[in-house]
């Protein structure tokens, strides 16, 4: 049962600055000690706090994919129900305090430093203990310490009821340090393997430890895969529960960006139907927050305020349109199951390929990359003195800048990891001296060319376990034309063939890889024709393309 009466910290503490708490949150170096991060950590700094987790109830949400949508749609529906919610999530997208939210609200700087600087005086006394009596002290994360100090903020904000989201696992997990009266595993996916096991049954008996006797457990539908419903069964048979298992079908998909999703699911009380503007993957986990919240309430929802509660739900970096003109979308989508969801949910931008984004940018850090394909690039065709300067100028963002980035990035990170492959795309534009009419693409793709060959050469003399190679074909029968507006004045080879011969390119540690025997004919011939001579040939060529 919940502890009556206000909260307070148990204990004086000095009062950090905001910067000085953001520090510590992003690293808590000058409070570690030997012992290594353990839940236990955790737990002796909640009851040095004098148990703040305690004068609220506490639901706790774990899962590879969708349980920070699921933690969101949880939070806004028991809020729109009139309890006083606390929201939980991670990582932030652009400040600290983004991961703590009272009442729909993201915490004020000051309660987040003041959350901050009553965790860190109670890692101090806790590890101060420890070396008196001997012992190690404790490594405190920072998610150790950021799980805490939002226990503190929602404990001094007289909140009802925290959702908790699951920062990696569940077994070891910061959040598993509170007792939380209800629980959710929404997917199981692969993810964090070099933690959490290489194989799902391995990942969901990680997750599947936050089930434990007399809490409600909701399983979501990322749980039905055979291999992953024998480990939750087998758990909550082990803890004595039955499980509520969530199912939803979607009766009407998004036409384009700003349409509704229209979902219904079914719970033990009710049969719920409702829309949100929201890409079709939502529901799901819509669905899996409507079955959570009715069983922690004990009684049905109130269907009005669910339906307000989800449309007016936000899932910020969760396809995300941060504009319109042009088109700014963002998703933080970053496993194999996650991409795909979010790939599919693409065709709601628009039936026509040229109106989708240009680039679509995965971040790396935290994850296991064997083979990185570098796919920045697209074109633009026209008289260099006619086209749009604005175009030109982001093709090179594109096509130099943003390939740059992501290649420094993974060959840093593959090398000290101990080997991986990055394939660069170029073009077999750029294996030659121009590109008239197509001027500014073609340069690009020889930047592309020529950096992958110096770094190549680089990593040969200095003996690195990375291989890195540029995929140079000819035109692919893909949605480049309709992206560049032009029509390939040669025949194209299918995107079938051009992976297989990149792959047998790769697999014969090729640095620069042709994938078209006609193309590597006319790339070889070129080497024979005098500059001034090739340019008026290429020239004809590319002016075929403008029909």
């Amino acid at each position: 049962p919940k502890r009556s009466g206000l909260y307070t910290v148990p204990f004086e503490f000095d009062l950090l600055s905001f910067d000085e708490a953001v520090g510590l949150a992003a690293d808590t170096g000058r409070i570690s000690g030997d012992a290594g991060p353990l839940l236990e950590t955790v737990v002796d700094m909640l009851d040095e706090l004098g148990r703040p987790d305690e004068y609220f109830d506490c639901i706790q949400v774990a899962g590879t994919n969708g349980k920070t949508s699921t933690t969101r749609f949880s939070a806004a529906i028991l809020r729109g129900e009139g309890l006083k919610t606390a929201l939980y999530t991670s990582p932030q997208l652009v400040r600290y305090p983004e991961r703590m939210e009272v009442d729909g609200r993201v915490v004020s700087d000051e309660s987040f430093a003041r959350g901050v600087s009553a965790a860190v005086e109670a890692g101090h006394r806790v590890n101060a203990r420890r070396v008196a009596a001997g012992e190690c002290a404790y490594s405190i994360t920072p998610f150790d310490l950021l799980t805490a100090a939002a226990l503190v903020v929602f404990a001094e904000a007289c909140v009802d009821v925290a959702v908790l989201e699951v920062g990696m696992g569940g077994r070891w997990d910061a959040t598993s340090a509170t007792d939380p009266v209800a629980v959710a595993i929404t997917g199981i996916g692969l993810d964090h393997m070099q933690v959490l096991g290489d194989t799902l049954e391995a990942i969901a008996g990680e997750k599947a430890a936050v089930i434990k006797p007399g809490r409600l457990v909701v399983l979501g539908e990322g749980t039905h895969e055979a291999s992953v419903q024998r480990v939750m069964d087998a758990r909550c048979r082990e803890c004595g529960v039955v499980p509520l298992v969530v199912n939803h079908a979607t009766t009407k998909v998004p036409a384009h960006v700003g349409d509704t999703v229209e979902f219904s699911c079914t719970t033990p009380r009710a049969i719920y139907t409702s829309s949100m503007v929201k890409p079709a993957y939502q529901p799901q986990n819509a669905a899996c927050a409507i079955m959570l919240c009715e069983g922690y309430l004990g009684r049905e929802l109130d269907h009005d305020k669910l339906d307000a509660s989800l449309m007016g739900c936000p899932t910020p970096g969760r396809f995300d349109v941060l504009g319109t003109d042009p088109l700014k979308l963002i998703d933080a989508c970053h496993n194999p199951q996650s991409c795909e969801n979010f790939v599919s949910a693409l065709d709601e931008i628009d039936p026509c390929a040229e109106n989708r984004p240009t680039l679509l940018c995965a971040a790396l850090a935290g994850e296991n990359i064997d083979i990185f394909i570098n796919n920045a690039g697209f074109g633009v065709c026209g008289s260099y003195l006619e086209t749009d300067a604005a175009r030109e100028e982001e093709m090179i963002k594109v096509n130099v800048a943003a390939m740059a980035r992501l290649f420094h990035f993974a060959v840093r990170k593959m090398d000290a990891a101990g080997g991986g492959t990055i394939l660069n795309v170029a073009s077999s534009a750029g294996l030659l001296p121009g590109g008239p009419y197509m001027a500014g693409y073609y340069a690009s793709k020889a930047y592309v060319v020529s950096l992958t060959r110096g770094v190549a050469e680089e990593l040969r003399e200095n003996r690195s376990p990375v291989y890195v190679c540029a995929l140079c074909p000819g035109p692919v029968n893909t949605e480049f034309n309709d992206r560049a507006g032009v029509v390939f004045a040669l025949k194209g080879i299918t995107p079938e063939f051009c992976v297989e011969e990149a792959l047998l390119g790769m697999m014969h540690h090729k640095t620069v890889i042709v994938p078209s025997a006609f193309m590597r004919l006319c790339t070889g011939a070129q080497k024979l024709l005098p500059t001034p001579l090739l340019m008026p040939i290429v020239a004809r060529q590319q002016k075929k393309k403008l029909g």
